[in-house]
């Protein structure tokens, strides 16, 4: 008997405080998911089954494993979580935003999303065309965890919109984009039920079953244009600009900043992501240039690794968080070359895969689903998908 795993909606409950700026009773609530569309989701014993969103679009519905006895209870978010609507940041860096979870919630959130060796590093022979004709998205959210049937892309070339990506149905459903605006090439840090950005020296969080954006921490330091990578457990990194180099360490479940030391060099739109089979957060400090260092928080060791083989290592970099990081590489030729690369974290080396069907430009994105595929997009108005096996 297969029993299906399904995560319970977490209902939210706005609170309103006088007439402060930013709240509006009659802007109607966003629906959590779009009305048929479906998803796959993971069953008890490695199956897939599927669910559909309901008819009013307030969530999916059960898991359907075929044969049988009833969804499985996670233990995942049993209490609501309050969603204070403001246009104004908050001051309290040390106030945590994430009541609504237990502490069971807390500690485990991104601790399935690594999959050891999961991915062999070898992939199918060709990519597949999708839809990607948004406004050229500059930034994917990380790694999607297993039975998650979609990411979401960032638009900040396009006045700052995000949307989500639909993998079952091919299809894109714009959602609420941060009020306080999203820059360039960020790619979002993924950690649960929820989105981060830092911007601004603020750290923000994106609530995904109720579409909200809300102010966790203040006083961070500059992190113009970096990318954001989560690690098994609760920590999520992004790197300063402000001169010091710093690793910026964002506790999700405490709400709380701290910081260590990170690679020497120029810092400009960095690049980082998380490898779950060597346990370490890679980094690129600069997209315009060719250098990768390591950073293995268990030791504090921070190390240099091998170079990108393109005389740039690109904007598009993303981890299959089992071993394997993916860059596009050579921003001086981004209008020419379709080239995409793999760089193996255990052996410190670079190859090909299977080249874009188109070039990947300057300004792209990737990501990586645990159901196994490879997605790049050219910033542009392509988006293709490439199978890991």
């Amino acid at each position: 008997m297969r029993v299906s795993i399904v995560v319970p909606h977490v209902f939210v409950l706005a609170i309103t405080l006088g007439n402060a700026a930013g709240c509006s009773s009659s802007s109607p609530a966003a629906p959590a998911c779009v009305a048929g569309t479906t998803q796959a989701c993971l069953c008890v014993g490695g199956g897939t089954g599927v669910q559909s969103c309901k008819d009013d679009g307030s969530g999916y519905g059960i898991c359907d494993c075929g044969a049988d006895t009833g969804p499985k209870d996670t233990g995942t978010d049993s209490s609501a979580e309050t969603s204070l609507d403001s246009t104004t940041p908050d001051a309290d860096a040390t106030t945590s935003e994430t009541a609504g979870e237990t502490s069971a919630d807390a500690t485990t959130d991104g601790a399935t999303d690594s999959g050891g060796g999961k991915f062999t590093g070898a992939t199918a022979a060709s990519w597949e065309s999708r839809k990607g004709d948004l406004g050229g998205p500059t930034g994917f959210s990380e790694y999607t965890s297993a039975g998650v049937g979609y990411f979401f892309a960032t638009y900040a070339n396009s006045g700052g919109a995000m949307a989500r990506y639909d993998i079952a149905t091919d299809s894109w459903t714009p959602v609420l984009k941060n009020p306080w605006g999203i820059e360039n090439y960020k790619g979002l840090g993924w950690s649960g039920g929820f989105l981060y950005q830092a911007k601004d020296n603020y750290m923000y969080r994106y609530t995904i079953a109720s579409d909200s954006w809300a102010n966790v921490a203040s006083a961070l330091p500059g992190t113009f244009s970096s990318m954001h990578a989560h690690d098994d457990g609760t920590k999520l990194y992004t790197l300063a600009s402000d001169g010091t180099n710093r690793l910026v360490v964002f506790d999700t479940a405490t709400s709380l900043v701290t910081y260590t030391t990170g690679p020497t060099g120029t810092v400009y739109h960095p690049r980082l992501a998380w490898d779950g089979l060597t346990k370490a957060l890679y980094i690129a400090p600069s997209a315009d240039l060719t250098l990768l260092w390591s950073y293995t928080p268990a030791t504090g060791a921070i190390a240099a690794r091998a170079v990108i083989p393109e005389t740039t290592m690109g904007r598009a970099f993303c981890s299959d968080r089992a071993g394997h990081i993916y860059a596009t590489g050579d921003n001086s030729s981004a209008f020419s070359s379709n080239v995409v690369w793999q760089y193996d974290t255990a052996a410190n080396t670079w190859k090909k895969v299977p080249d874009l069907p188109f070039v990947h430009g300057s300004n792209g994105a990737c990501t990586v689903t645990d159901d196994g595929w490879l997605y790049v997009a050219n910033g542009i108005d392509k988006l293709a998908r490439l199978k890991l096996l």
